[in-house]
């Protein structure tokens, strides 16, 4: 199992991120956004400086987030209710229409762009999400539509060569590790596996262990760590310490023989102290 940790919870700017990452004595780096840009998406001088400042400091990518499918999933059909008032129904029908087509570009144009990056890398994991529910809709059955479109990514993903690691998140249909692992299972594609984030299941309502791990364990292709904590009115906030039983997670990681990355992902501010904390917890236990 190695560290890694997310350039953008160091620094927005690369080259700091890479440094102080670096000073720690991290190698291993995981790239979501680079400037106000997130990698997948970037202008043509941030992905020239991205190539130059990883070359020039020897830093090695263990896997992208693009952010690929964290978008909402609408009803192509605009309700008949909306359909009284011209006005109100042209909004909708293209308000639904640039949604469906955002899902399409995401497939077709954001997922090759993040493939292409990753193969100039020598990046095997690229992190991706489940499509985000509508409101008061339920993450138990997840659509066809949704199932169809990440097979379709797996596929592409296969034919270069590169691992997509679904990441549960509690805003998608793959919030919880155990609906997460159920859409991985019916889709049963070999570069589709989990990216497996217990703090998001924490988010989902879910414990993450050791009863979420449970699901995913044999699934597991990438990993982030951050914590999260349940304040008395009820609602999740991420901290640096809080209630995910992280060590024994991690030392059931080992036990499993899982020898990926563990990536350093606090969501918390201040981002280099909270970042550093969070090392020293990891280092405690895989030493």
């Amino acid at each position: 199992m190695q560290i890694a940790i997310m350039t953008d919870e160091l620094s927005s700017d690369l080259e700091t991120a890479l440094e102080i990452g670096m000073d720690w004595g991290i190698r291993h780096f995981e790239l979501r956004g680079i400037g106000s840009e997130r990698v997948g998406a970037l202008s043509p001088f941030t992905t020239h400086h991205m190539y130059q400042t990883i070359e020039r400091t020897g830093a090695t990518i263990a896997a992208l987030s693009p952010g690929i499918f964290k978008i909402p999933l609408v009803d192509p059909n605009v309700p008949e209710g909306f359909q009284v008032l011209r006005w109100q129904d042209t909004e909708e029908f293209y308000f639904r229409k640039n949604a469906i087509q955002r899902l399409e570009d995401h497939l077709n144009v954001l997922l090759p762009e993040s493939l292409a990056i990753a193969k100039r890398l020598g990046v095997k994991t690229v992190v991706i999400f489940g499509v985000n529910r509508p409101d008061r809709v339920s993450s138990d059955d997840c659509p066809e539509f949704v199932i169809d479109l990440l097979r379709e990514a797996a596929k592409k993903a296969g034919e270069a060569g590169i691992t997509l690691a679904l990441e549960n998140e509690h805003i998608c249909f793959a919030d919880s590790a155990e609906h997460t692992a159920r859409i991985i299972e019916k889709i049963d594609h070999p570069n589709l596996r989990i990216n497996w984030d217990p703090a998001n299941a924490y988010y989902a309502g879910e414990d993450p262990y050791p009863f979420g791990y449970q699901f995913v364990k044999d699934y597991v292709a990438h990993v982030h760590f951050k914590d999260a904590v349940t304040d008395p009115n009820g609602h999740c906030r991420y901290v640096v310490e809080g209630s995910i039983r992280w060590e024994q997670q991690l030392e059931q990681l080992q036990k499993d023989g899982y020898k990926g990355f563990v990536t350093i992902e606090t969501h918390c501010r201040p981002k280099i102290a909270s970042a550093r904390q969070t090392l020293e917890r990891i280092r405690k236990v895989l030493g």
